[in-house]
């Protein structure tokens, strides 16, 4: 291996993302050595931290009957905790509560305030610099600000999260600390400490603001006005109406985000509508409910060196001819077409030629899947490369299904993040998580056995029978109103209502004796509500008896995204395409799944190199 200089290692890695780091661990012990500290940076594994504890601290747990750590253990290679430049106070709290439980401590609460007072007694003596403190709701307070070692761990924080009715004495030591806080954010609540006041007062650099909730922000307002030509970005997310007017302070903004509830709107927007911000380069809003003409107009003042525009919650066809008209050099783009806008959309790659990403929804009202790729493929600029569409849980679409899934099954990925100490205790959740998977995609729940428990309650045969035909009756009369005569499944034929007999045959065939069913009729019956029960919420994308079947709904999406992607390798300059997938499920029992078609066909081109990255994520997991 060609040796490089520390300082080029220490780059490479910090290009690399995190999944590349993480696989550079067993390596070799030299990429082991520049792999740790960028992965805690954060704490990464609590029970590592746990481990990490100095005897002292270990011996308090040991009385207090917490048995975290295994005698046998071997001790850390590393020491992590020197690595850590990140703490969320709220996190360590809840991550440590579910450690208690999972090993069955008792007094949980008491236990965890045990346990998170070590941590902090040592992060505050080992770590050298912290650069990001988190603590966004209120815990049992721990005064780790008073710790040995706490000053110099403080002293050069630069980003600070909190709400603003956290414990006056808290923030009066932290302002007596921190000066050099440049990112500030604040979730307001009914009560502001007066030690959040003075440690506003006595910063020096502050340049990123991000106000969370309106509570009494006017006593804030005035605080930061000495700062106003410092201040970088703005980013305002609450429910209650707010005057805007101070904005207009803030001349050398770069970015600005406004999300608000979609009832409240902006108050008072019409402030801004004349305010020049000549620096400004991301404007964001979200639920506005602003008169269009006053963004219209504030657009026509500071357009011209947007980088990035984001509005969601609201559509107006003449905001986007707007964007198209005063936003020339936009690069990234995230606003509502309905479908028939599509020439709208023409417009805006016309005019925006530096254009490399664009977000809009899909689907129903929205634009179609394949028109939207037919415009990308011969109106996109050269330099576009990266397509991101939104969907909402309203019915199949062309390249994605709503997919039922069991709670249970979502019970168990919470679980399935819990810190475990060895191998074993891992396995076991990864086996428990399979079961899960098995039990979910039997769907076909009224066909299970019946247990030995239904009969040793001594309900005959005829009994058990009976009852069976009454809850399965129901169920095939509401399947019938549905199937009856139509596309089954993906098998794109149609065969007739389901029968009270094969389906008590289906279900009895395997156990009782006598019974019996065509095998390729049972099959059908299997497939058929193999493909019901996979459309979430009881939707059949083919309730219409007009619409395609599913294998014409497959064939067209299939070919139409190939043909994408055979026209894309074919543009100048090349460049590899990124597609993402954004889903806002109804519930949290459903969830987007991308047709196993469209997958080969994203994963072929993938190979050829054509596809640089297909991810699916949840709405609110999203950056707006």
């Amino acid at each position: 291996m060609i040796q490089l200089t520390s300082d080029c290692m220490e780059k490479i890695f910090e290009n690399l993302e995190y999944e590349d780091i993480h696989s550079c661990l067993l390596v070799n012990r030299t990429l082991c050595k520049y792999s740790v500290p960028i992965l805690w940076r954060t704490i990464w594994n609590y029970n590592t931290l746990i481990a990490s504890l100095p005897n002292e601290s270990k011996n308090i747990l040991n009385k207090n009957e917490i048995n975290f750590i295994n005698p046998n253990s071997i001790p850390p290679l590393f020491n992590y905790t020197e690595f850590i430049k990140s703490l969320s106070i709220d996190e360590i709290d809840k991550k440590i509560e579910r450690l208690l439980k999972h090993h069955k401590s008792p007094n949980i609460n008491y236990n965890k305030y045990i346990v998170t007072r070590e941590i902090f007694k040592m992060c505050m003596n080992k770590i050298y610099s912290l650069r990001e403190l988190s603590f966004p709701h209120l815990v049992r307070y721990i005064p780790f600000t008073t710790y040995p070692g706490a000053t110099e761990c403080l002293r050069y924080l630069s980003e600070l999260s909190c709400s603003s009715n956290i414990y006056s004495e808290f923030f009066y030591q932290l302002s007596q600390i921190c000066h050099k806080i440049q990112s500030l954010n604040i979730t307001f609540n009914n009560v502001i400490s007066n030690g959040l006041i003075q440690l506003i007062t006595v910063q020096k650099n502050l340049k990123y603001l991000t106000f969370e909730g309106f509570d009494n922000l006017e006593v804030v307002i005035p605080l930061l006005k000495k700062h106003s030509n410092n201040f970088l970005e703005l980013n305002l997310y609450g429910h209650l109406p707010i005057p805007l007017s101070f904005i207009a302070d803030y001349v050398n903004l770069r970015e600005l985000v406004l999300s608000f509830d979609r009832h409240c709107g902006f108050e008072n927007f019409e402030n801004l509508q004349d305010v020049s911000l000549p620096r400004l380069q991301i404007l964001k809003f979200s639920y506005g409910g602003s008169n269009q003409d006053y963004l219209i107009k504030f657009l026509e003042r500071n357009g011209m060196n947007l980088e990035e525009f984001t509005v969601d919650g609201t559509n107006h066809d003449s905001l986007n001819l707007a964007v198209a008209k005063f936003c020339p050099n936009l690069r990234s783009l995230f606003t509502i077409f309905l479908k028939d806008e599509i020439e709208t959309l023409k417009i805006i790659f016309n005019n925006c030629q530096q254009l490399e990403c664009i977000r809009v929804w899909c689907g129903g009202k929205y634009l179609p899947e394949d028109v939207l790729l037919k415009v990308v493929t011969s109106h996109s600029p050269k330099y576009f490369y990266e397509l991101k569409m939104n969907y909402e849980c309203k019915g199949n679409r062309l390249f994605i299904n709503w997919k039922y899934q069991n709670k249970e099954q979502e019970k168990n990925k919470i679980f399935s993040h819990l810190e475990q100490q060895d191998e074993h205790e891992r396995l076991n959740v990864w086996l428990n998580q399979e079961w899960w998977i098995r039990k979910r995609n039997d769907r076909l729940s009224l066909l299970k056995n019946r247990t030995e428990n239904e009969r040793s309650i001594g309900r005959s045969r005829n009994e058990i029978e009976r009852s069976d035909e009454l809850i399965i009756g129901q169920s095939i009369e509401r399947l019938n109103e549905r199937l009856k005569e139509r596309s089954v499944g993906w098998t794109g034929r149609s065969i007739g209502p389901i029968r009270r007999n094969e389906w008590l045959n289906v279900r009895r065939s395997s156990e009782l004796p006598g019974r019996s069913i065509n095998i390729e009729r049972r099959n059908e019956l299997n497939e058929r509500l193999i493909g019901w029960t996979d459309r979430s919420m009881g939707q059949n994308t083919n309730e219409l008896s007009n619409e395609p079947t599913f294998r014409d709904e497959n064939d067209k999406a299939k070919e139409g995204l190939e043909s994408f992607f055979i026209s894309w390798t074919n543009r100048v300059p090349k460049k590899s395409f990124s597609l993402t997938f954004i889903s806002q499920s109804c519930s949290i029992t459903t969830k987007l799944e991308v047709k196993k078609s469209i997958v080969e066909v994203i994963e072929k081109y993938k190979e050829l190199g054509v596809v640089k990255k297909f991810e699916v994520v949840d709405f609110y997991d999203f950056e707006l």
